[in-house]
């Protein structure tokens, strides 16, 4: 199980690979559920300087998964999973109006 207070480390060469992505797919920011509670700054989603890592709390990630049905486990299990889901979640999070966010931003262009 992993604590709901630390942040997940992805080291630098995080990215998602197109089997995630194609795994993924049903769940694109279009069709992506957000509870009303869940914010995506609830992430503490950053990117350390020094090493290059990709942090984020795993506990909105999880409940974000639940709530659409997908496995925390599976998902924060797999660096692939977890970008993809955040990535989704940050589109869907802009489309919604939300602030542009430095390190999701990394993430998107790590994506195309």
């Amino acid at each position: 199980m992993i604590p709901d207070d630390d942040l997940i480390p992805f080291g630098p060469g995080w990215g998602a690979s197109r089997t995630a992505r194609a795994a993924m797919e049903p769940y694109r920011s279009n069709q992506l559920r957000i509870p009303e509670e869940l914010e995506f700054s609830h992430l503490g989603l950053e990117i350390d300087l020094e090493s290059g890592r990709l942090l984020f709390l795993p506990a909105p990630l999880s409940m974000l998964c639940l709530y659409n049905g997908l496995s925390p486990v599976e998902v924060l299990g797999s660096e692939d999973r977890s970008m993809e889901m955040i990535c989704a979640w940050y589109v869907r999070h802009r489309q919604d109006g939300g602030v542009v966010d430095p390190a999701a931003e990394s993430i998107r262009r790590r994506l195309k």
